[in-house]
């Protein structure tokens, strides 16, 4: 075995500065980012539904959809 077993691991780069680089990498600015969220849809998703089958909220209860 040739490796030091004490090295230590280089160290991770986070996500937040991955993507501030990459923004400024591509020359994203603020403005950019204003009129993304300007027209971004803000509707609520609908809730995640399994076929026929739903979760129960009622002590976690599987039922069928009546539909």
């Amino acid at each position: 075995m040739t490796e030091n077993r004490h090295s230590r691991p280089e160290p991770r780069q986070r996500l937040g500065s991955m993507l501030a680089e990459q923004s400024r990498r591509i020359g994203l600015t603020n403005e950019d980012v204003e009129a993304l969220e300007q027209t971004r849809d803000r509707t609520p998703a609908e809730p995640l539904s399994f076929g026929e089958w739903v979760l129960a909220p009622v002590e976690g209860d599987v039922v069928q959809d009546s539909k």
